[in-house]
């Protein structure tokens, strides 16, 4: 190669690398907005407080997989860069066959919207938004579900379609429900009806059992519906007594899969990843709050939810720890072991969390 082409080849790869870091510059500096459809719980309390939520008469823990018969909420959040948003247009890209449900936005909540779930099955939904540095659209998925029960449950075999006839067993699946079979979730509401005051209610019951209609009557098979079609009604035991358990244990086995705190108050309804043959997609592991101050946010009784609101760790105190581009380590210079909820759980199991290429934070497990 000549002396005149070497040159002109450097040339070319210096102006190749400059035009680079211009267009680089150019999108840190302007920006393009990145949009995220973000699922929005609701507690008692900001349904409460909330005008524009308090028609619905829906708590909701903010996870894809909701009840039949409740509304669900999300936002659009635009994280690409600081452009404010101006507009945002809600429609659906597909839905259960026979769902009437329609998209309406939610007074008083700018760039929310809703919609209530008539149909089990999956809804996409698409948003576009415009922002003050330009256009974006973006797709999500909700599945709408009813309630299969626990099982197995203070030695009451499990039945199909409940969750341990098919993870019963295996781990490790086991070993969490052994775990959770002795905790205060499990117990709670068969310690509440044998041993508490005579102030105990079906009120208590929307958080004390699987299912339970919160503020909003749904048939979606959780334990309110099961316990009218087996005919136990608390009006029969009221008040609280040592028998009580027993009796309803006896009588009405198949209700006692439903008659905790179990494994779709966190999860959600389990019918579409029974029926989609253990479909992990329609069945949720989140460890964002929603699903917490699903019950624990409800002054004066349960105030603990408004306790964290109000404390400095419910703020994002390093909201960029999740692009730290960590390999995995598990000491203080890994800001997401304590600033993220995944990164937080896995800091508990003594495991690392790789943040190489995280571009949001991931409550979603």
């Amino acid at each position: 190669m000549n002396k005149t082409n070497k040159s002109g080849g450097y040339i070319m790869k210096r102006t190749m690398t400059i035009a680079v870091f211009v267009i680089f510059c150019a999108g840190i500096i302007f920006g393009a907005p990145r949009i995220k459809i973000v699922t929005s719980y609701v507690t008692p309390y900001t349904w409460s407080q909330t005008p524009g939520l308090t028609a619905d008469s829906t708590v909701f823990n903010g996870i894809r997989t909701a009840p039949k018969g409740t509304y669900v909420y999300f936002r659009a959040w635009n994280w690409g860069d600081t452009g404010s948003i101006s507009s945002a247009n809600w429609t659906f890209v597909s839905k259960p066959a026979g769902s009437n449900a329609a998209l309406t936005t939610v007074t008083g909540l700018s760039w929310w919207a809703k919609f209530k779930i008539d149909s089990t099955g999956t809804y996409q939904i698409n948003v576009s938004v415009v922002t003050s540095t330009g256009t974006k659209d973006t797709t999500e998925t909700i599945y709408g579900a009813t309630f299969v029960g626990t099982g197995g449950f203070d030695n009451v075999p499990a039945a199909y379609p409940n969750c341990m006839t098919c993870h019963g067993g295996s781990e490790p699946f086991q070993s969490i429900f052994n775990k959770w079979k002795v905790s205060g979730h499990a117990n709670r509401f068969k310690t509440a009806i044998t041993a508490t005051g005579s102030t105990y209610s079906t009120s208590c019951m929307k958080c004390h059992t699987v299912g339970y209609d919160q503020t909003l009557v749904a048939e979606n098979g959780g334990f309110d519906d099961r316990a009218r079609i087996l005919g136990w009604n608390w009006a029969n035991y009221n008040p609280p007594k040592a028998s009580n358990w027993d009796s309803l244990k006896n009588r009405f086995p198949s209700l006692v899969a439903f008659a905790s705190i179990g494994c779709e108050s966190c999860h959600g309804p389990g019918s579409e990843h029974v029926s989609g043959g253990g479909d992990t997609n329609k069945i949720q592991k989140s460890v964002n709050e929603g699903v917490c101050l699903k019950c624990h946010d409800s002054p004066s009784n349960h105030p603990i939810g408004r306790q964290w609101s109000n404390a400095m760790h419910s703020k994002v105190v390093y909201s960029s720890s999740f692009v730290q581009q960590n390999n995995g380590t598990n000491n203080l210079g890994n800001c997401i072991r304590c600033h993220d909820g995944n990164g937080y759980v896995n800091f508990t199991k003594g495991i690392g969390t790789n943040t190489n290429n995280f571009n949001v934070s991931k409550q979603q497990m």
